[in-house]
């Protein structure tokens, strides 16, 4: 997890994060894009096969599969946020570290399938919760988070959506290195050239 530099001060690695997301949504809708988020993600992985939604773009980092469970896990966190800005404004909330959950809850063994229906279900709440909650506790709701400060509805609303975005960017990214790959090694093969096989040298 990403940590203040000082006391009472956003760390500017954390600020820099924050203000990427908040760049994506920038002259869009924020509630227009966490409504069609899961289509959009459910369209991405449709016609990948399971060993390329579990392959990882470089050591260290996270899967197109792994990805969707984080996915979830933030809308799970998410969803309590929304729901204590509402219900309790003004109240802390606690961060988590995502890396330790993916790790614990192995969600590479976990079916795709699966994490991305929750993901799914959670998101329809949370968006069910959003629009449908009493107008005057959306606006007036906040959170104060250990790392961020306070954080109103609208604010967290907009930072999801922008989480969204960036993640699906990713996995776009990772699939198109993949295919990329794919496709030079297919046209390699279609050339019907093999690399000559060199005689082991006689000591």
């Amino acid at each position: 997890m990403k940590k203040k530099s000082k006391k009472g001060a956003m760390a500017p690695e954390l600020r820099a994060y924050l203000d990427r997301l908040k760049s994506y949504i920038k002259g869009k809708d924020p509630m227009a894009l966490l409504k069609s988020a899961p289509g959009r993600l459910e369209k991405l992985v449709k016609t990948m096969k399971t060993a390329e939604l579990k392959r990882r773009p470089a050591k260290g980092k996270w899967s197109i599969h792994e990805q969707i469970g984080h996915m979830a896990d933030v809308e799970s966190a998410f969803g309590w946020r929304f729901r204590r800005a509402i219900g309790e404004p003004g109240k802390g909330v606690e961060g988590f570290d995502q890396d330790a959950w993916a790790e614990k809850m192995e969600y590479r063994k976990m079916p795709a399938k699966a994490l991305l229906e929750s993901y799914k279900a959670l998101r329809t709440a949370n968006v069910h919760l959003l629009t449908h909650a009493p107008k005057k506790a959306r606006e007036g709701g906040y959170i104060v988070h250990p790392e961020r400060g306070r954080q109103t509805v609208e604010t967290q609303a907009t930072l999801l959506a922008g989480h969204d975005v960036n993640h699906l960017l990713q996995m776009q990214n990772i699939r198109a290195k993949f295919q990329k790959k794919a496709s030079g090694q297919q046209s390699r093969n279609q050339t019907g050239l093999r690399r000559p096989v060199r005689k082991a040298k006689k000591d």
